[in-house]
């Protein structure tokens, strides 16, 4: 799930293999953008939707129950530096992808 971290990284910084540099990167909040694609509710609604509308199996199920926590466990531990509408990628694309319109003022402080 935290694969799109990596790939914010790649796409506003290049490609490194060196995982502490993109961890400070994300840490330090050096990025401009936060695109973020698999941290969506959109996306997670698609998934519990295909599995109901397919009815495909267990691993199916494991597999959403697993985004699914992630991401109830992301919005609560991140509610205070993160907007909880962030969550929304068709907020993010509204707002440019901007991290202001995401971070809360005090998560962008140095």
């Amino acid at each position: 799930m935290d694969i799109d971290h990596i790939l914010d990284y790649y796409l506003q910084q290049g490609f490194t293999l060196r995982i502490k540099t993109i961890y400070f990167w994300i840490c330090e909040r050096e990025f401009e953008f936060v695109f973020l694609f698999f941290h969506s509710l959109e996306l997670l609604f698609i998934i519990w939707a295909v599995i109901s509308v397919f009815r495909l199996g267990i691993y199916w199920v494991v597999f959403a129950i697993g985004i699914t926590q992630h991401m109830i466990l992301d919005m609560l531990f991140n509610q205070n530096t993160v907007y909880s509408y962030s969550y929304f990628l068709s907020y993010r694309i509204i707002k440019g992808f901007k991290k202001e319109y995401l971070f809360r003022p005090v998560a962008l402080e140095k």
